[in-house]
């Protein structure tokens, strides 16, 4: 059995939050709670890196354009690198 993606994790833990517990005590609204929060944080996190890599890296990018203009006068090398952490970083998350 493989592991889930962390897709599969937060849709699990967004139904289990919305799930309608009659009988929940205070301590389980309170976890819900909580991963509600930490599902928002989620996905803001993954929407700001999408924009980002998107503003920079894309082809209509900053450094797309950057790179046009000065040939290869700035590998940017590091960013070459975050970039590719950024990307593998959304894929293991599920996000296209």
């Amino acid at each position: 059995m493989s592991e889930p993606t962390v897709a599969q994790i937060i849709d699990s833990l967004e139904r289990w939050t919305n799930y309608d517990d009659h009988d929940s005590d205070p301590i389980s609204e309170m976890r819900r709670q909580r991963v509600r929060a930490l599902i928002a944080s989620h996905k803001a996190l993954v929407a700001g890196l999408k924009d980002l890599l998107h503003a920079v890296c894309d082809k209509t990018g900053f450094a797309a354009a950057v790179r046009e203009d000065s040939g290869l006068a700035y590998p940017w090398e590091p960013l070459d690198i975050a970039e590719e952490k950024a990307r593998a970083a959304l894929e293991a998350a599920g996000v296209k």
